[in-house]
Protein backbone atom coordinates (compact mmCIF):
# COMPACT_ATOMS: atom_id res chain seq x y z
CA UNK A 1 0.00 0.00 0.00
CA UNK A 2 1.22 3.54 -0.91
CA UNK A 3 2.36 5.67 2.03
CA UNK A 4 0.08 8.41 0.70
CA UNK A 5 -3.24 8.46 2.10
CA UNK A 6 -4.30 8.65 -1.69
CA UNK A 7 -5.01 5.56 -3.51
CA UNK A 8 -2.10 5.62 -6.39
CA UNK A 9 -1.34 3.70 -9.34
CA UNK A 10 2.19 2.56 -9.33
CA UNK A 11 4.59 0.15 -11.46
CA UNK A 12 7.18 -2.04 -10.45
CA UNK A 13 10.29 -1.05 -12.51
CA UNK A 14 13.28 -2.59 -10.43
CA UNK A 15 14.08 -4.91 -7.46
CA UNK A 16 16.93 -5.42 -4.87
CA UNK A 17 17.24 -8.28 -3.21
CA UNK A 18 19.51 -9.13 -0.30
CA UNK A 19 19.63 -12.75 1.27
CA UNK A 20 22.16 -13.13 4.30
CA UNK A 21 22.24 -15.97 5.56
CA UNK A 22 25.18 -17.45 8.71
CA UNK A 23 26.67 -20.76 8.72
CA UNK A 24 28.38 -22.52 11.52
CA UNK A 25 31.60 -24.26 9.62
CA UNK A 26 32.86 -27.29 11.21
CA UNK A 27 36.59 -25.59 11.89
CA UNK A 28 35.00 -23.48 14.91
CA UNK A 29 34.73 -20.55 12.09
CA UNK A 30 31.42 -19.10 10.72
CA UNK A 31 30.39 -17.99 7.16
CA UNK A 32 28.86 -14.97 6.95
CA UNK A 33 27.22 -15.25 3.27
CA UNK A 34 25.64 -12.05 1.83
CA UNK A 35 24.04 -12.48 -1.79
CA UNK A 36 22.69 -8.93 -3.58
CA UNK A 37 20.57 -9.15 -6.90
CA UNK A 38 19.20 -6.31 -8.71
CA UNK A 39 16.66 -6.91 -11.36
CA UNK A 40 13.99 -5.24 -13.93
CA UNK A 41 10.60 -6.48 -14.99
CA UNK A 42 11.29 -5.49 -18.97
CA UNK A 43 14.30 -6.16 -20.92
CA UNK A 44 17.37 -3.53 -20.48
CA UNK A 45 20.17 -2.47 -22.58
CA UNK A 46 23.75 -1.09 -21.55
CA UNK A 47 26.74 -0.69 -23.20
CA UNK A 48 28.69 -3.88 -22.55
CA UNK A 49 25.15 -6.07 -22.20
CA UNK A 50 23.07 -5.11 -25.32
CA UNK A 51 20.47 -7.22 -24.17
CA UNK A 52 19.71 -8.08 -20.38
CA UNK A 53 16.46 -10.04 -20.49
CA UNK A 54 12.92 -8.89 -17.80
CA UNK A 55 14.09 -10.38 -14.76
CA UNK A 56 17.35 -11.45 -15.25
CA UNK A 57 20.23 -10.26 -13.22
CA UNK A 58 22.36 -6.95 -13.80
CA UNK A 59 24.04 -7.36 -10.48
CA UNK A 60 24.65 -10.87 -8.83
CA UNK A 61 26.89 -10.44 -5.99
CA UNK A 62 28.09 -12.74 -3.27
CA UNK A 63 30.11 -11.38 -0.90
CA UNK A 64 31.29 -14.31 2.41
CA UNK A 65 32.90 -13.03 5.41
CA UNK A 66 34.36 -15.94 7.52
CA UNK A 67 34.62 -15.02 11.31
CA UNK A 68 35.38 -16.05 14.14
CA UNK A 69 33.84 -16.02 17.48
CA UNK A 70 34.99 -12.63 18.27
CA UNK A 71 33.37 -11.36 15.01
CA UNK A 72 37.54 -10.95 13.67
CA UNK A 73 37.13 -11.65 10.12
CA UNK A 74 39.52 -14.30 8.94
CA UNK A 75 38.67 -14.59 5.24
CA UNK A 76 36.98 -12.55 2.83
CA UNK A 77 35.75 -13.38 -0.66
CA UNK A 78 33.76 -11.32 -3.05
CA UNK A 79 32.21 -12.94 -6.35
CA UNK A 80 30.49 -11.20 -9.42
CA UNK A 81 27.68 -13.60 -11.27
CA UNK A 82 26.37 -10.81 -12.98
CA UNK A 83 27.59 -7.38 -13.22
CA UNK A 84 26.89 -4.31 -15.94
CA UNK A 85 30.47 -3.78 -16.92
CA UNK A 86 33.07 -6.41 -17.66
CA UNK A 87 35.40 -4.72 -14.84
CA UNK A 88 33.20 -5.12 -12.10
CA UNK A 89 35.00 -8.37 -10.64
CA UNK A 90 38.61 -6.63 -10.71
CA UNK A 91 37.61 -5.06 -7.70
CA UNK A 92 37.15 -8.20 -5.82
CA UNK A 93 40.40 -8.64 -4.31
CA UNK A 94 40.37 -5.44 -2.69
CA UNK A 95 37.85 -6.43 -0.51
CA UNK A 96 40.56 -8.69 1.36
CA UNK A 97 41.35 -5.55 3.51
CA UNK A 98 38.40 -6.88 5.46
CA UNK A 99 40.36 -9.65 6.61
CA UNK A 100 41.83 -8.96 10.23
CA UNK A 101 38.99 -6.23 10.88
CA UNK A 102 36.94 -7.15 13.72
CA UNK A 103 33.16 -6.23 13.51
CA UNK A 104 32.28 -4.05 16.47
CA UNK A 105 31.12 -0.32 16.83
CA UNK A 106 33.22 1.85 14.49
CA UNK A 107 33.30 -0.98 12.16
CA UNK A 108 31.01 -0.30 9.24
CA UNK A 109 33.08 3.38 8.73
CA UNK A 110 36.16 2.05 8.68
CA UNK A 111 35.01 -0.68 5.87
CA UNK A 112 33.47 1.78 4.01
CA UNK A 113 36.29 4.71 4.56
CA UNK A 114 38.55 1.74 2.67
CA UNK A 115 35.88 1.44 -0.14
CA UNK A 116 35.23 5.06 -1.20
CA UNK A 117 34.49 6.34 -5.01
CA UNK A 118 37.02 4.40 -7.16
CA UNK A 119 38.39 2.05 -4.62
CA UNK A 120 35.96 -0.33 -3.96
CA UNK A 121 31.96 -1.49 -5.43
CA UNK A 122 28.89 0.78 -4.47
CA UNK A 123 26.95 -2.59 -4.18
CA UNK A 124 29.27 -4.71 -2.64
CA UNK A 125 30.85 -2.15 0.08
CA UNK A 126 26.75 -1.74 0.64
CA UNK A 127 26.68 -5.26 1.38
CA UNK A 128 28.78 -5.01 4.42
CA UNK A 129 26.61 -3.67 6.84
CA UNK A 130 24.21 -6.28 5.90
CA UNK A 131 26.99 -9.18 6.42
CA UNK A 132 28.12 -7.56 9.81
CA UNK A 133 24.47 -7.19 11.44
CA UNK A 134 23.77 -10.99 10.19
CA UNK A 135 27.20 -11.75 11.71
CA UNK A 136 25.80 -10.28 15.09
CA UNK A 137 22.79 -12.78 14.88
CA UNK A 138 24.61 -15.68 13.50
CA UNK A 139 26.81 -15.89 16.87
CA UNK A 140 24.26 -14.06 19.32
CA UNK A 141 24.53 -17.08 21.78
CA UNK A 142 28.61 -17.51 21.11
CA UNK A 143 29.88 -13.91 21.78
CA UNK A 144 29.32 -14.09 25.55
CA UNK A 145 33.00 -14.89 26.36
CA UNK A 146 33.52 -17.51 28.92
CA UNK A 147 30.04 -18.44 30.06
CA UNK A 148 26.98 -19.32 28.61
CA UNK A 149 24.03 -17.66 29.04
CA UNK A 150 20.15 -17.59 28.78
CA UNK A 151 19.07 -15.19 26.37
CA UNK A 152 15.42 -14.95 27.81
CA UNK A 153 17.12 -13.90 31.29
CA UNK A 154 20.30 -11.94 30.29
CA UNK A 155 21.47 -9.81 27.85
CA UNK A 156 24.60 -10.14 26.16
CA UNK A 157 27.67 -7.34 27.15
CA UNK A 158 28.29 -6.46 23.64
CA UNK A 159 24.45 -5.66 22.59
CA UNK A 160 24.03 -3.40 25.54
CA UNK A 161 23.78 0.07 23.90
CA UNK A 162 23.95 -0.91 20.69
CA UNK A 163 20.22 -0.10 19.64
CA UNK A 164 17.12 1.95 21.16
CA UNK A 165 15.57 -0.77 22.28
CA UNK A 166 18.82 -1.78 24.23
CA UNK A 167 19.47 1.65 25.91
CA UNK A 168 21.12 1.70 28.96
CA UNK A 169 18.86 3.04 30.86
CA UNK A 170 15.35 1.69 28.74
CA UNK A 171 13.32 -0.73 30.23
CA UNK A 172 14.40 -3.48 28.56
CA UNK A 173 18.00 -3.32 30.00
CA UNK A 174 16.40 -2.80 33.57
CA UNK A 175 14.14 -4.92 33.33
CA UNK A 176 17.11 -8.36 32.17
CA UNK A 177 19.13 -6.49 35.04
CA UNK A 178 16.52 -7.26 37.61
CA UNK A 179 16.17 -10.70 36.30
CA UNK A 180 20.04 -11.87 36.31
CA UNK A 181 20.24 -10.80 39.84
CA UNK A 182 17.06 -12.66 41.26
CA UNK A 183 17.46 -15.99 42.35
CA UNK A 184 17.35 -18.81 40.17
Amino acid sequence: MPVNSKQESRRLVHTRQFLSRGYERDDGLWDIETILTDTKPFEVALIERPVIPAEEPIHGITLILTVDRTLIIQAASLMFSHSPYSVCGNIAKSYQQLVGMRIEPGFLQAAKSLFKGTKGCTHSTEMIGIAASTAFQTLWNQMNTEQDFDTSKELPKFAVGGCHALDVQGSIVRQYARNSHSPG
